[in-house]
């Protein structure tokens, strides 16, 4: 039988001789030293397993569905890139688009279409949870929407991004969602 040492007999505030202060090497022997790592190594693996680690919960479910796209530029001042779309626990539904290659001061709308790039059909949820893409002085925009909707994962969609709020007709740049995993 192994018996591990008590803390208190490792670490204390203040020396009980008033004087040195043991290190761990003072008061475990090798083999012991070797069987408290194993043992704390041991533990932590089981509470990583276990999704609970630095005293908060992990969420170890799985994402009933996920989708990428690769946005490509469908004018001659198009933007392309690429998306995340997932489905989260709640059963909303997140999609995260990064872009390059637009106008600083551009003013992009964005949405999740049903259909695909040739025929885009409805917008899939509220367009007003979709922010804008803004582009930087590099060209460079990206933007999250969280969807109170949940996207069917047979169905097929697209993300759209359109010329400008007041130009919503010209599309920029176009990708269909491709179902991951």
């Amino acid at each position: 039988m192994i018996v591990l040492p008590r803390m208190s007999d490792i670490f204390f505030d203040v020396p009980p001789d008033g004087g040195h202060t043991p290190a761990v090497s003072d008061v475990i022997s090798p083999p012991s030293r070797a069987v408290a790592l194993l043992s704390a190594a041991a533990v932590t693996a089981v509470l990583a397993g276990c999704g609970v680690l630095g005293g908060r919960q992990v969420d170890r479910t799985p994402v009933p569905a996920a989708w990428t796209a690769q946005i490509a530029a469908t004018a001659p001042t198009g933007h392309s890139g690429f998306a995340t779309v997932s489905i989260m626990t709640t059963g909303q539904t997140r999609a995260n688009v990064t872009l390059s290659g637009g106008a600083a001061g551009g003013d992009h709308p964005w949405f999740i279409h049903e259909g695909d790039c040739s025929d885009p059909g409805s917008i899939m949820g509220d367009e007003g949870s979709y922010p804008r893409l803004r582009p930087n002085e590099r060209g460079n925009a990206s933007a999250t929407a969280t969807l109170d909707v949940r996207l069917d994962p047979e169905e097929e969609y697209a993300i759209v991004v359109h010329g400008g709020p007041e130009n919503l007709e010209t599309v920029v740049g176009c990708g269909p969602l491709v179902r991951s995993g």
